[in-house]
């Protein structure tokens, strides 16, 4: 058997304290380290030039096997980062014999069906909860995260995250005391080949010595092939102006329909019934914002998504409206998901936007009310 290895401490006094590597007594106590001390996860290194943060949305968050049933999995820990990038990590110790194949398959397991039944209201929800446990209000705690003060970014932050989700631009992180040979090359070999998603292994050694630790974190996985497969999918430093949209927009009938909506957008704006607002993301997106509320967004990749929980409405005013559209858009049960894609709909109903505009203009009479007493309160 191996001997333990060392690492060496120089006191003040001048002496040299020997500390030996120890294994974690159980994975529970390496998973309360990473929810206490993210920065264990390496973004330093994952990111040299613009190293990852870590907000904490819950410990042992359900994931769903199906749409509207309950959870069929649990991961161990659910973080984002400061660009909204949703990071799945699960934690083994090295003599758990599942820290290889098993749990590669598990982790896909999560991703594949977190990237298309989690809804956003879970994962805010989720956040809050773990806010309040620390004694803090989430809205504070993401200003604090993203080192901002207008409260207007929070609901940019919370779209970030589920524009990322439902992309698969997601980072799968695998933590243990000590990655096997064949998990790294499995790791590496899907990094590689992955534009969207980061698969990754976050080595975490402890080393002891009476009662002092060290814990020494490193990263596996991003090889220089890996970075020039993801460097043209990261995100902007600057929000895209209207004109590259537009460059970007798709030339088929989805293309078509965007181009309406943001025609429609672009005459609203100039009678200042509301803005629009460019995103930094990967993928060339616009919002249509009615003060700090975000109407709807459009993807120049021929996507249209309605964000309700963004429009802050009263529930009874939201459902109300969700049932008007869905009766003009064929009845279509499309249109009550969390953040419905309607591009495909209004092709096949209303392509004009005959009944789609005076509804839009529904929405936001009924934005600007509400608006309207809040600024009164």
């Amino acid at each position: 058997m191996a001997k333990p290895a060392k690492v060496f401490l120089l006191t003040k006094n001048g002496g040299l304290s020997v500390m030996e590597e120890s294994f974690y007594d159980s994975e529970d106590i390496l998973q309360e380290f990473l929810a206490r001390y993210p920065d264990l996860l390496g973004g330093d290194q994952i990111n040299p030039d613009d190293p990852r943060h870590w907000l904490l949305i819950r410990r042992e968050i359900g994931i769903p096997g199906e749409e509207d049933t309950g959870d069929r999995w649990s991961l161990d820990h659910l973080f984002v980062d400061q660009e909204g990038i949703p990071t799945f990590v699960e934690c083994k110790r090295s003599s758990d014999t599942r820290a290889r194949r098993q749990v590669v398959a598990q982790m896909l397991d999560y991703a594949a069906n977190a990237t298309q039944y989690w809804p956003t209201e879970k994962l805010r929800q989720s956040a809050a909860e773990t806010a309040q446990k620390a004694g803090n209000e989430l809205d504070s705690v993401i200003l604090s995260f993203l080192e901002e003060e207008n409260p207007e970014v929070i609901d940019t932050f919370w779209q970030n995250v589920e524009q990322n989700l439902r992309m698969g631009r997601i980072r799968l992180i695998f933590v243990s005391d000590s990655i096997p040979r064949e998990l790294k090359r499995i790791i590496e070999f899907l990094n590689e080949q992955m534009e969207l998603t980061e698969v990754l292994a976050v080595e975490i050694k402890q080393f002891k010595s009476g009662d002092d630790r060290v814990m020494v974190p490193r990263v596996i996985g991003m090889t220089e092939a890996a970075r020039q497969v993801k460097r043209p999918y990261q995100r902007r430093s600057i929000p895209w102006t209207i004109e590259e949209f537009e460059r970007e927009i798709k030339e088929d009938p989805t293309g078509e329909l965007i181009r309406k909506i943001l025609d429609l957008g672009r005459d609203w704006e100039r009678e200042k019934i509301l803005m629009l607002e460019g995103q930094k993301s990967h993928e060339p997106a616009i919002i249509l914002r009615v003060g700090k509320d975000n109407l709807i967004t459009l993807y120049s990749g021929g996507t249209a998504r309605i964000y309700y929980e963004f429009w802050h409405l009263p529930e009874d005013v939201t459902q109300q409206l969700q049932s008007e559209l869905s009766r003009y858009l064929g009845n279509s049960k499309e249109i009550f998901k969390a953040q419905p894609n309607i591009v495909p709909l209004l092709l096949q109903y209303d392509s004009k936007l005959v009944k789609f505009k005076p509804w839009l203009e529904k929405i936001v009479s009924e934005i600007k009310k509400k608006q309207a007493r809040e600024s009164s309160e």
